[in-house]
């Protein structure tokens, strides 16, 4: 849901019958309006969300203060809106080593940040990104 608006939401009763002589139950398909895939790449559009991996605090600038946000989030509880901006290393998953690839690319010389970086971008992957600095 772009520029972090929340649409309504629906509650569904559905009943299914069960299958006869081991046969398998059919499954219909419900489609709302944010599951549409306009772009065509694999992901609802409700679903994306673009972003710049490492930049934690959303200000579209990658500083010292993004690795210290995401240690804050590690160890001092601290939530962000856009998780999948804080997998800079890109392994799906959250931790210590993606503060370390941030703080070498900020200070050693270490590699940048997976796409998207520098820029925004969206991607396909099991963290959300629900907002962003990205426009």
């Amino acid at each position: 849901m772009g520029g972090g608006k929340v649409g309504d939401l629906y509650f569904f009763d559905v009943a299914v019958a069960a299958g006869v002589d081991g046969g398998q139950v059919g499954w219909g398909t419900l489609l709302f309006d944010h599951d549409l895939d306009g772009d065509e790449d694999g992901v609802p559009d409700g679903c994306e969300g673009d972003f710049v991996r490492g930049d934690v605090n959303l200000d579209l600038i990658l500083d010292i203060a993004d690795p210290i946000g995401l240690l804050g989030h590690l160890f001092g509880g601290s939530l962000c809106p856009c998780l999948a901006s804080l997998d800079s290393n890109r392994d799906g998953s959250i931790n210590i080593a993606d503060a370390i690839t941030l703080l070498s690319f900020l200070f050693a010389s270490g590699a940048a940040p997976e796409s998207p970086f520098p820029g925004c971008g969206s991607e396909i992957g099991p963290l959300p990104c629900a907002v962003s600095g990205c426009p």
